[in-house]
């Protein structure tokens, strides 16, 4: 019986290895096989070792499933999908990222030589990742053995959407403009009564903040639109060809493209004061009168980066007092802006 527990942990050491030994590949860029190779030995040798059997196999299941929670991380057929990856400038969830100096000037036809020759002196823009938690959540042993479907499993994802949810929702406020500026414009709907007092967004509306973005030499292409509920449903009463534009939404065809934007559906829209007309804090509760926004964003000189995950578990069995299995989880992550130019917002007005 003793011999086939050994074995039992033999193969199993064994399989977390490769996998243990991949993620490691995967997180350092150094050679598969050989991180392989080192796992295997290690968890070989800890496998007939008793004090270490458990700690071993519990740490590389924390691995294991932090590392499968950044690869199964993203945000599908969602606006935050077509946001750059800056991933390759993250460390220790930090990113730093560089950043081109001034474009060149040109000339046209030009007879005066030497051509003058200026460097470019380029920057880096350092920020630090956001960190979102979970808080935990738990399954009794007693439940656990009496349920005939997977729950621990089930929690495990329902933490990874909730991760989701909340980035998504907390990037598209960091792209949101603080307020309206020369660079950054936020505009006010301008259509009729709805019945609440908020003015309706309409097709001039839109091409109104097309406009502003165009005069400020943001590029007719990559550009995205996300709208709140609200003001997706005033343009598909106001406007057929919005309708006609967005009516394969949500299915996975290419993405409908309105007003030179890609348009994007939001049930989350930040929140802009009723009479600063300023972008209130995340997490704010709306007051009585505050406006909702539907965020322009140039995908050219925007980016995201995701850092480190880690879960956080308590099995029952070292539970001794609520014998109850305890799961939360902990990922860095941050969606950015990379210029002042390239954004804005369109935000309720009010009759």
């Amino acid at each position: 019986m003793k011999t086939g527990k050994l074995l039992t942990m033999f193969f199993l050491s064994l399989i977390m290895a490769v996998l243990f030994g991949n993620g490691v590949a995967d997180a350092t860029g150094l050679d598969a096989g050989n991180c392989v190779m080192v796992s295997m030995g290690v968890s070989v040798v800890a496998s007939f070792l008793p004090a270490a059997e458990g700690i071993l196999s519990a740490n590389m299941l924390n691995i294991f499933s932090s590392k499968e929670l950044i690869k199964k991380f993203r945000h599908k057929s969602k606006w935050l999908e077509r946001i750059p990856s800056k991933n390759q400038f993250v460390g220790n969830d930090v990113i730093r990222i560089p950043v081109e100096g001034v474009d060149p000037e040109w000339m046209l036809n030009n007879t005066t030589y030497p051509i003058t020759s200026t460097a470019r002196e380029d920057d880096f823009l350092v920020l630090s990742l956001h960190k979102y938690s979970t808080k935990n959540t738990h399954i009794s042993d007693d439940e656990a053995e009496t349920i005939a479907y997977d729950k621990p499993g089930s929690m495990q994802m329902q933490h990874r959407k909730t991760l989701e949810a909340a980035s998504l929702k907390h990037s598209l406020h960091s792209f949101a403009p603080a307020q309206n500026t020369a660079t950054q414009p936020v505009l006010e709907t301008t259509g009729g009564d709805d019945g609440s007092g908020r003015k309706r967004a309409t097709h001039k509306d839109v091409m109104d903040l097309e406009v502003k973005l165009s005069l400020l030499d943001v590029p007719l292409e990559d550009r995205i639109l996300v709208l709140s509920a609200q003001h997706w449903n005033d343009l598909i009463l106001e406007d057929k060809t919005f309708s006609t534009a967005t009516a394969n939404y949500g299915t996975n065809q290419l993405p409908s493209i309105f007003a030179s934007f890609e348009v994007y559906k939001s049930t989350y829209s930040p929140i802009y004061d009723s009479v600063t007309k300023e972008k209130k804090a995340f997490a704010s509760i709306p007051a009585v009168g505050d406006r909702r926004g539907s965020i322009a964003i140039y995908l050219g000189r925007s980016g995201k980066a995701t850092g480190t995950a880690k879960r956080y578990l308590t099995k029952a069995e070292n539970d001794t007092a609520n014998r109850k299995t305890t799961v939360g989880f902990r990922l860095y992550h941050l969606a950015f802006p990379l210029s002042d130019i390239g954004f804005g917002a369109m935000i309720d007005g009010r009759v």
